[in-house]
């Protein structure tokens, strides 16, 4: 079944779809060639809208905090890490909830991806990454940006 998604808005408790006439055109368009719109039920879903994590943002997680855990794990440990290894030990200590089971009252540790946190998400899991670094390897990972002057 095909899907057809069109950008809205709510203001003040009223559903507003942008390019109206285009969305009903469509709908009506799937109905014609599956005939599955006729008399049927449907879901309507409705999803606010995050900006999700920027390229910059990006770019410096993975060319300096990751480098930067890679190369404190080297320097503990002896051992190399790839970047996605890195990046999965992150999300272990610095994006993970706890989840109540409702019924037993017992909690399990969920790692959540970081791939669907909002900028702002994913700027508190970096200062999160930026701090367990400082803690564990002793490492200061520059904010992005900063210059870091490097003394011999």
């Amino acid at each position: 079944m095909k899907k057809t998604k069109y950008p809205g808005s709510i203001k003040n408790g009223l559903l507003y779809i942008i390019h109206r006439k285009a969305f009903d055109q469509d709908v009506a368009e799937i109905g014609k060639i599956r005939g599955e719109f006729k008399d049927v039920r449907v879901f309507v879903t409705v999803e606010k809208v995050y900006k999700k994590r920027s390229n910059p943002q990006n770019s410096y997680y993975w060319g300096v905090l990751v480098f930067m855990f890679c190369q404190g794990y080297f320097e503990a440990t002896g051992d190399k890490i790839s970047s996605d290894e890195a990046h999965e030990m992150l999300k272990g200590e610095c994006s993970r909830i706890e989840v109540v089971n409702q019924k037993t009252g017992e909690t399990r540790l969920v790692i959540k991806s970081t791939t669907k946190k909002t900028t702002v998400e994913f700027e508190e899991y970096m200062e999160d990454c930026r701090r367990f670094i400082l803690d564990w390897f002793g490492m200061v990972v520059p904010l992005p940006n900063e210059q870091m002057e490097i003394f011999k």
